[in-house]
């Protein structure tokens, strides 16, 4: 075999690599659209989990630190829950028939 047409083979096996590379980009931004359309909070979410996780391998102390503040803030603006007391069966109504006697 000469070493052109090796090169040859090569180059088709690139192109093809990149054209199916391609595809499944695209493929994926359907899909990314589609589920914003159909599942917009799950979607949404998804892509808020894969920002956080991008964001925590390039700067870990730096995420850490915003989560913990966005915790602090939800935690401050919850509306904070009275302690309810314990559950006591409701109190007995007397009625005049029974206190009369008869």
């Amino acid at each position: 075999m000469h070493w052109s047409l090796i090169l040859i083979i090569a180059c088709l096996a690139l192109a093809a690599l990149k054209l199916a590379l391609t595809v499944l980009i695209m493929v994926l931004a359907i899909l990314i659209v589609w589920g914003a359309y159909s599942k917009p909070a799950e979607m949404f979410g998804l892509l808020a989990f894969g920002l956080l996780g991008a964001v925590l391998t390039k700067h870990p102390f730096a995420t850490i630190g915003l989560a913990a503040f966005v915790v602090f803030v939800a935690w401050m603006k919850s509306p904070s829950t009275p302690v309810q007391p314990p559950l006591l069966p409701p109190p007995r109504r007397v009625d005049q028939e029974e206190h009369s006697g008869h």
